[in-house]
């Protein structure tokens, strides 16, 4: 009876963590505006065009070419 009470208690508590773990993500997805699969692709294809930007004007900075 007492395993069954403690495994209870585990599974109790797995869902529980789960829960807060979706709340968060849930609360971070609509700050973010990244709901779907398509958000996150949108999402990666900007930071890399920003970062090719970046790593551009660097390269530039660096030898003097603009």
């Amino acid at each position: 009876m007492s395993e069954l009470m403690r495994e209870a208690l585990r599974s109790y508590q797995r869902e529980r963590m789960f829960a807060k773990a979706r709340a968060h993500m849930e609360a971070v997805a609509d700050e973010t505006g990244v709901h779907t699969e398509e958000d996150v692709v949108r999402v990666i294809r900007e930071f890399r065009r920003e970062n090719e930007l970046a790593e551009q004007l660097a390269s530039q900075t660096r030898t003097g070419t603009r």
